[in-house]
């Protein structure tokens, strides 16, 4: 039995959350393994109506909680949901969530390590300090980490050579709906998909594609805000 924790993909789910949900579906269709879908409030409709599966409501109240709540939630709740679950491998998949008590085997997806390399992006101190605490008690349980670019690998290698050994790097795929379509007349596209955040640096892909020449139309989607300045 594999345990997901699928806290992150709600209805109204980002990047992480779409990562969670095609993870889900992918191992659902290998057949390999049993799966222990971990969800929390609003759950994202492909996961509470996916067959074959378990889904477990943790009480979990929203995706992006304090994260001082996020961390006491996460050593106390979830600990006990894993005791009692007893799966073979416990899979978090979203920066940290490995309770430090908890037995399981347990592996961590790491998508970045950017409250702690960009401080200013992420707001109060105490945000930070409990990201930290989170991040490390995951990286110190873990038998192994996913990181998801070698960037944030490297970002995890510079803080701590020894954790970094943990990890390999898995790169994300590319769902089937952004498979190329037939070849065709029409004005070639590039396709930037994510908030609007300023950590995200649109400046830079603003930049980028202003020296490039592709002769391509460049297109920015993927958050409702409207786009202010970069």
């Amino acid at each position: 039995l594999v345990a997901l924790d699928c806290r992150a993909a709600t209805a109204r789910t980002g990047g992480v959350g779409r990562y969670v949900v095609n993870l889900a579906r992918e191992l659902r269709a290998r057949g390999e393994v049993r799966l222990a879908l971990l969800v929390g409030a609003d759950p994202h409709p492909a996961l509470a109506t996916m067959a074959g599966v378990e889904v477990v409501e943790t009480g979990w109240p929203a995706a992006h909680a304090r994260q001082d709540l996020r961390f006491a939630w996460e050593q106390r709740t979830l600990r006990r949901i894993l005791a009692r679950l007893r799966p073979d491998l416990f899979h978090a998949t979203w920066n940290l969530g490995i309770p430090l008590a908890s037995r399981v085997p347990a592996v961590l997806t790491l998508h970045d390590l950017l409250p702690l390399s960009t401080p200013g992006w992420f707001g109060a101190r105490a945000h930070r300090a409990f990201f930290l605490a989170g991040q490390w008690a995951a990286l110190l349980r873990a038998r192994r980490g996913i990181a998801v670019a070698g960037a944030t690998r490297q970002a995890l290698a510079d803080l701590s050579p020894w954790l970094a050994r943990k990890a390999v790097v898995v790169h994300e795929g590319v769902e089937d709906d952004f498979a190329p379509g037939p070849a065709g007349d029409g004005p070639r596209h590039v396709l930037a998909v994510g908030g609007r955040e300023a950590r995200k640096r649109l400046a830079g892909l603003f930049a980028a594609y202003a020296l490039s020449g592709l002769g391509a139309e460049l297109h920015v989607t993927g958050a409702a805000a409207p786009l202010g300045p970069v």
